[in-house]
């Protein structure tokens, strides 16, 4: 959705002392630039700064973007006179996460149960025809971290919804350390496990 690069004061092109943020993105048919400034103090340009690695970072809504993007950064170094390699900067992508959501969306999945995925700082993609239980897992889920932050993946049941009684599934991403998540109403999901047994 978008390119952005950000530069340290003074290692902008051109020798530009202050703020010095660039944006292209799509409009349209067109593509267009804008100015950016107050970043130095963003979580996506400090963690880069400070790590001096490429990171996905947390998914967030977007100020030129609109709705949930996902960024991943790379941090930009120069050469000085003397041979150093110093930060510069960072270069980002912005990545609409529209497409994440509609996948998400689209996949059938029985007994009144819907999949999305959890960011490592609970931040729920895909639950957008599920507006209001997206909401309600990022407590729940803090609370139940630890039945599945240590573990690549699994099954339990757990109170979520208001209190209603959810049987979920997760499976970790390895890439950024996201959660794949598939959520039932329990009674329908043990009617199910229940009616598979009568057949059997």
């Amino acid at each position: 959705e978008a390119i952005v690069v950000a530069y340290e004061q003074g290692m902008a092109p051109n020798a530009r002392a202050n703020e010095y943020m660039r944006l292209a993105m799509r409009e349209g048919d067109s593509i267009v630039v804008k100015d950016g400034h107050s970043y130095q103090e963003k979580l996506w340009y400090t963690s880069t700064k400070n790590k001096q690695k490429a990171l996905w970072q947390e998914p967030f809504i977007g100020q030129f973007v609109p709705g949930p993007i996902a960024v991943y950064t790379i941090p930009i170094f120069k050469t000085d006179k003397a041979g150093e390699k110093k930060f510069a900067g960072v270069l980002c992508v912005d990545i609409s996460l529209k497409f994440l959501n509609e996948a998400l969306e689209s996949i059938p999945i029985a007994n009144s149960g819907f999949a999305f995925i959890l960011s490592s700082g609970n931040f729920a993609i895909g639950a957008e025809g599920h507006r209001e239980a997206g909401k309600n897992y990022r407590p729940q889920f803090f609370e139940l971290e630890k039945n599945f932050r240590s573990r690549d993946q699994g099954l339990f049941v757990a109170s979520v919804l208001d209190e209603t009684d959810a049987v979920v599934y997760f499976r970790r991403m390895t890439v950024n350390g996201w959660t794949y998540m598939v959520v039932w109403p329990s009674q329908k999901f043990f009617e199910e496990q229940r009616s598979l047994g009568r057949t059997f």
